[in-house]
C-alpha cells in the first residue's frame, strides 16, 4: 500500500493513465479516529456486504463529485493512515521485446520518449546514463566500468509486450508505428545498441534485487528524487554535471 501512495513518473505508459495509478479505492483512518472509504468502496453497504453481491471496488472516483483519494495520496500520510486499498494490476504478457537506443544527446532521446509516452506505443520505458545502466545489468566494479565505457552517455530502453492469439501481429504493427515515428521525427540517426543481452534487461525489469543495484559500483549512492516536466530535465542535468562531474 505504501508504494502506491507515492506519485511516480510514467514509466508504464500503456497502463499508467492517471497520476494516481495504480491506486483505486482506499480506506483511511483520520487523525480524529474517523474511518472513511473512497470511491466505490464508500458504499452503499460495508465491504463485506459489497463483496456478497459481487461488487468490485474498482472505481476510485467519489463519493459525490469530490475525489478525496487524490488528496489522501498527495498528502503522503499527513491526513491519516491508509489501512486498505484496491489496486489496478497488469495482466502478465506472453511475449516481451526490448529495444535499446543510446546517444550522447539526452534531448533527442527525451523527444523520442515523449512521443512514445504520448501515443502509448510501448509498455515500459526509461532512460539511464551509461554508469547506471551498467550497474543495473552487471555485478562487479570492473564489469560495470567496461560496459559503461562502451555505451554512449544516455540510454533509452523501451519494451513492447503482448498476449493472446494476435501477439505477433500486435508487436509487428507497434514496431512499424515506432519506425514511422522515428522517421517523421528526424531521429533515424539514433543508434540502436546490442551491447547488452535483451534477456538480461528483461530479467532486471521483471524481478527485484536483494539490495539496491546502484550500490554495486561504489558500495553506496545518493539519490535525489523529484518529478519534473521533460522540457526541464536537460537543464537539471547540466546543473548537476557542472557542480559534481566527478560523482556522475
Amino acid at each position: 500500500v505504501t508504494s502506491v501512495l507515492e506519485r511516480e513518473p510514467i514509466i508504464i505508459p500503456r497502463y499508467h493513465w492517471d497520476t494516481s495509478d495504480p491506486l483505486l479505492c482506499t480506506e483511511v483512518v483520520f487523525g480524529t479516529g474517523d474511518l472513511f472509504r473512497t470511491g466505490a468502496a464508500a458504499g452503499p453497504g460495508t465491504l463485506s456486504q459489497q463483496k456478497k453481491v459481487g461488487r468490485a471496488q474498482v472505481n476510485p472516483m467519489g463519493p459525490t463529485q469530490f475525489s478525496p483519494y487524490r488528496v489522501i495520496q498527495g498528502a503522503q500520510g499527513s491526513l491519516g493512515v491508509v489501512t486498505w486499498a484496491t489496486l489496478k494490476l497488469e495482466l502478465v504478457p506472453a511475449v516481451q521485446k526490448v529495444f535499446h537506443y543510446h546517444s550522447n544527446n539526452i534531448e533527442e532521446l527525451l523527444d523520442f520518449q515523449q512521443k512514445l509516452v504520448k501515443y502509448r506505443l510501448c509498455d515500459e520505458t526509461f532512460i539511464l546514463n551509461n554508469k547506471n545502466l551498467a550497474c543495473l545489468v552487471k555485478n562487479t566494479r570492473n564489469e560495470i566500468e567496461d560496459l559503461a565505457n562502451s555505451l554512449l552517455k544516455w540510454n533509452l530502453i523501451y519494451i513492447l509486450a503482448g498476449r493472446g492469439d494476435l501477439t505477433n501481429d500486435k508487436l509487428n504493427y507497434l514496431e512499424e508505428d515506432i519506425k514511422d515515428l522515428i522517421r517523421d521525427s528526424n531521429l533515424e540517426h539514433l543508434e540502436s545498441s546490442n551491447l547488452i543481452d535483451r534477456n538480461k534487461i528483461l530479467n532486471c525489469v521483471n524481478s527485484y534485487t536483494s539490495e539496491p543495484w546502484r550500490k554495486r559500483y561504489k558500495g553506496s549512492y545518493q539519490d535525489i528524487f523529484f518529478i519534473s516536466n521533460f522540457e526541464n530535465i536537460s537543464n537539471y542535468i547540466k546543473k548537476v554535471e557542472g557542480k559534481y562531474p566527478e560523482n556522475l
